[in-house]
C-alpha cells in the first residue's frame, strides 16, 4: 500500500496555570500554535534583508577589489619587457601573491555570507569572526576618514551559528557606518574625526559584545521603535535589519540591547552564550 505523504510542521506552545475560585491551582492549561508558515514567512523576509545588504556591501567592496586587479594587470602587462630583471622580479614574487590572496579573502567572505545554511550553534573564537566582518568593510572606513577603535581579547569564545552571528555583525556594522555618513552630511559636520568602537569581554557565563558609533543617533521615538518589523527611517530601509539581528541572537540564546540619542550615536549590545575552545581536531577555522 501506498503510504500516505508526511508533513512537519513547527509547534508553539503556551502552559498556563489553571485557577480555582479561591485563586488554588487545580490544574493547567496547555495549548499549541501552529507557527509553520510564520517560520516560513521570516525565513523569506531573512533572505531578502541580507540580500539588500549583500548589493550594499558588493557596491561598497568594488573598487576595493578592482585595485588589486589593477596592480595584477601592470605586472602582467611588464612582464614581457622587465621579466629579466632581477628586481621587477622579485617585485612581481612579492606582490602579485598578497593582491591575490586579498581577493580570494574577499570573495570568500561575500560567499560565506551570501550561502544559506541551516542554524548549527558551535564554539566561535570573537577576534577572527568580527575581523572577517570588518575586513568588508575597511575600504569606507578609510575613505571616509573614520577612526577604529578595537578591544577584544584573544582566546574569547562563543557558542552561536557563525552565519547567523556575522549576518548581525555586518548587519551592525553598517548601521554604524551608514549613520557616521549621515553626520558627515550635516550642515556643522563635526570637528573631530568619527569613531566606531568595537569591544568584547566576558562575563559569568556570557560575552558581551559592544558595537557604538558617534552617527547622527535617534530620538526616542525612533530608538523604541527600532526592533519593530517594516520600521525604518531610511529612505531606501526595510526595517527588517534590527527585528531580524534580534531574532537571531534570540535564536542562539543571546540578548541584544540598544541605546542612542541624536548627534551623541547609537550603542548595540550583543550578549551571547560563552564557550569553549574546541580540540584541534574539531576546530572550526571558519
Amino acid at each position: 500500500a501506498k503510504q500516505p505523504a508526511t508533513k512537519t510542521v513547527d509547534l508553539r506552545y503556551y502552559i498556563y496555570p489553571l485557577y480555582d475560585f479561591e485563586q488554588q491551582i487545580i490544574g493547567i492549561i496547555l495549548s499549541f500554535e501552529d507557527i509553520t508558515e510564520e517560520k516560513k514567512l521570516r525565513a523569506s523576509l531573512f533572505e531578502q534583508e541580507k540580500n539588500r545588504t549583500l548589493n550594499q556591501l558588493v557596491a561598497g567592496i568594488a573598487h576595493e577589489i578592482r585595485n588589486p586587479l589593477t596592480s595584477i594587470k601592470t605586472f602582467a602587462e611588464l612582464l614581457p619587457q622587465k621579466a629579466h630583471l632581477p628586481a621587477f622580479q622579485q617585485a612581481m614574487a612579492y606582490h602579485v601573491p598578497r593582491e591575490i590572496d586579498r581577493l580570494n579573502q574577499l570573495i570568500e567572505n561575500l560567499i560565506d555570507y551570501a550561502k544559506p545554511r541551516k542554524m548549527s550553534r558551535m564554539p566561535l573564537e570573537v577576534g577572527p569572526l568580527v575581523q572577517s566582518c570588518l575586513f568588508l568593510f575597511e575600504k569606507t572606513i578609510r575613505d571616509k576618514g573614520f577612526q577604529l577603535s578595537q578591544h577584544i581579547p584573544s582566546g574569547l569564545w562563543v557558542t552561536a551559528d557563525p552565519n547567523a552571528l556575522k549576518q548581525v555583525l555586518i548587519n551592525l556594522i553598517l548601521n554604524a557606518v551608514e549613520a557616521m555618513e549621515q553626520r558627515l552630511m550635516q550642515a556643522e559636520p563635526p570637528a573631530q574625526p568619527l569613531t566606531l568602537t568595537i569591544r568584547a569581554d566576558a562575563e559569568n557565563t556570557a560575552v558581551h559584545l559592544l558595537i557604538e558609533d558617534q552617527g547622527i543617533g535617534m530620538d526616542e521615538h525612533s530608538r523604541r521603535m527600532a526592533f519593530e518589523p517594516f520600521f525604518t527611517t531610511k529612505p531606501d530601509g526595510t526595517g527588517l535589519g534590527l527585528a531580524l539581528s534580534r531574532q537571531l541572537i534570540h535564536e542562539n540564546g543571546g540578548e541584544l540591547f540598544l541605546e542612542s540619542a541624536p548627534e551623541w550615536g547609537t550603542r548595540v549590545v550583543i550578549i551571547i552564550p560563552k564557550g569553549e575552545k574546541p580540540d584541534e581536531e574539531n576546530l572550526d577555522h571558519r
